[in-house]
């Protein structure tokens, strides 16, 4: 495997880093991430795009990114593991940065990832922080700091050396739920670390609107529980939609 730091970085024929975001219906999420992204643009060196990939918004979602002058708009069937491979197939860059709609990355993102990557790091991100003042998910954000799977998870984004994402033949679309554990895990099994980079991006707590601190990690305990011991994603998809009330 070719080591990132072998790499040219003064060839501007390919882009450096590729921003993959998949989403349903973000209309009103899509344009601060943008924002954030466009920053990040300007303090980078490299060349880097953005990718979205729709999975049929209704809500005004492809109206806006059509209009963002520079944004390559992609449309795929509603499948977070499909919009992301579908999305690494379009992209140029020799890193695949794989980013929620929902989710605010530092603007130091591109730097903080080129950093990475010279120093031969493979795959990373961040801890992450939520735009809550709840006391409880303090805690949920304390434990991503911790390096090890089981805090791991796409609202912190995820960044993969192109010939290590394709040599793991991308996100398995079997995965209907967890797609970013499946990979991290498959990775681990080929002697391949998660790197955390300093910081955090900063995560929507929806999921929280509406519902006990409890009630959530008890569906996300059940769900990583289901995972790890083989359960169909199926499965634990419909589960984890009814613990939730959705």
């Amino acid at each position: 495997m070719t080591k990132i730091s072998e790499i040219k970085h003064a060839d501007k024929l390919t882009v450096d880093i590729s921003v993959i975001v998949p989403c349903i219906d973000e209309a009103h999420q899509i344009p601060a991430l943008l924002r954030v992204l466009r920053e990040a643009g300007k303090r980078f060196d490299g060349n880097w795009e953005i990718i979205i990939v729709d999975g049929g918004s209704t809500d005004g979602t492809q109206a806006l990114c059509q209009a963002e002058h520079g944004v390559k708009m992609l449309n795929t069937s509603p499948s977070r593991a499909a919009q992301m491979n579908v999305g690494a197939k379009a992209a140029k860059g020799r890193i695949l940065y794989f980013v929620h709609a929902d989710t605010r990355p530092p603007i130091s993102c591109f730097e903080d990832i080129k950093s990475a990557i010279l120093g031969d790091a493979q795959m990373g991100g961040y801890a992450f922080e939520m735009d809550s003042q709840r006391r409880m998910l303090a805690f949920n954000s304390y434990l991503t700091t911790f390096n090890v799977i089981a805090t791991r998870g796409g609202d912190q984004t995820l960044f993969i050396n192109r010939e290590l994402f394709e040599g793991l033949d991308g996100f398995s679309e079997s995965m209907q739920i967890m797609e970013e554990y499946d990979l991290l895990k498959r990775a681990k099994k080929k002697g391949v670390g998660f790197t955390l980079l300093k910081g955090q991006t900063i995560v929507s707590a929806r999921k929280y609107e509406g519902r006990s601190w409890l009630k959530v990690q008890f569906a996300n305990s059940i769900a990583m529980v289901s995972w790890r011991l083989g359960v169909d994603s199926s499965t634990i998809k419909s589960r984890y939609a009814r613990m939730l009330g959705e």
